[in-house]
């Protein structure tokens, strides 16, 4: 097995030892080895290059394969406390799509193609629908988890910054938390403008500010660099001043949940798949203690989300 997560092996030693000592006697005693091997690399991997927007270290390291978004979906499908309304995200998002029977969709950035899985029992007949990502690992990955599926779709490696696609032809075009990942933020839009219809929507899911906030306050008590945790260029709260600039209208649906997580293993597995929210090396073992301690005494650590979709169009004529 490639192990191109932690590069000393020291590190996993130390890690071993610390999750013995600190879980051996509670009851969330977890097999946190495997997230060493499982979860992304080390804080002393990161350069000043790897930011949450450089396309070259995320085709690279982060979405090489789905295995980093995979142990990040995973925190909210199995943790979100679900209330007597409570409607899973993908489903949530689908009821907000307005198309024509036999419309024209685009996905830019599908990732794992979890949204039209989750939903493929809904999808109407007549749709057509191309799935774009721009890391040819990443359509591999959504043809996978699609299986059998995957035949209803169109599938191309595709930039979001210069959309292969002719003027105006889509009726919906999908930017399912993705367009932080963009350098360029105004010319992904401009490109999203030009290949819809002029009574098309475009639909940009994001998160906001606040974004679960608990869990990087507590990690930032473990950095040496206190720069908030993992800050995104695209949000819910400037969103619309991008989006602005080439549409007419835009709206902005918000989601309310809470995350209750009961278990150490899976707290541990989202932040190391995520560079930005790494705490230091050297306090990797505090941050697991203190994790595990604050379960024990609470019987969960709750993460409140900040996330919603943006809806856009212009003036129907």
């Amino acid at each position: 097995m490639e192990l191109y997560y932690f590069q000393n092996f020291q590190s996993i030693l130390k890690l071993l030892k610390v999750t013995v000592g600190v879980l051996r006697n509670t009851k969330i005693c977890e097999p946190l080895a495997k997230v060493c091997y499982d979860c992304t690399m080390s804080s002393s991997d990161l350069s000043s290059n790897n930011s949450v927007n450089n396309q070259a270290h995320l085709l690279a390291k982060q979405y090489r394969s789905d295995k980093n978004l995979a142990n990040r979906a995973s925190l909210f499908a199995n943790y979100t406390k679900k209330g007597e309304h409570f409607e899973e995200w993908h489903p949530w998002l689908y009821s907000h799509l307005v198309m024509p029977d036999d419309g024209k969709l685009l996905e830019l950035g599908c990732g794992n193609a979890s949204l039209w899985k989750s939903i493929f029992h809904r999808i109407p007949s007549g749709w057509d629908i191309t799935l774009t990502d721009f890391s040819e690992g990443m359509l591999d990955s959504a043809k996978e988890n699609l299986g059998d599926m995957q035949e209803r779709f169109s599938f191309q490696v595709m930039d979001i910054q210069d959309i292969a696609i002719e003027d105006h032809t889509m009726d919906v075009v999908v930017a399912h938390h993705m367009l932080y990942h963009v350098p360029d933020i105004d010319k992904a839009i401009s490109e999203v403008h030009r290949v819809l219809k002029q009574a098309g929507y475009f639909y940009s899911a994001t998160n906001g500010d606040a974004h679960m906030q608990e869990l990087i306050e507590l990690i930032n008590k473990h950095r040496a660099a206190k720069d908030g945790g993992y800050k995104i260029p695209f949000t819910l709260e400037n969103g619309e001043s991008f989006l602005s600039k080439k549409f007419d209208f835009t709206g902005l649906a918000e989601r309310q949940t809470e995350v209750l997580v009961d278990a150490v293993e899976p707290l541990v597995a989202y932040v190391m798949s995520t560079e930005q929210l790494m705490p230091d090396d050297d306090k990797l073992e505090d941050f697991i203690a203190e994790v595990s301690e604050h379960i024990a005494e609470h019987g969960h650590f709750r993460i409140t989300p900040s996330s919603g979709l943006f809806i856009s169009r212009d003036n129907q004529l």
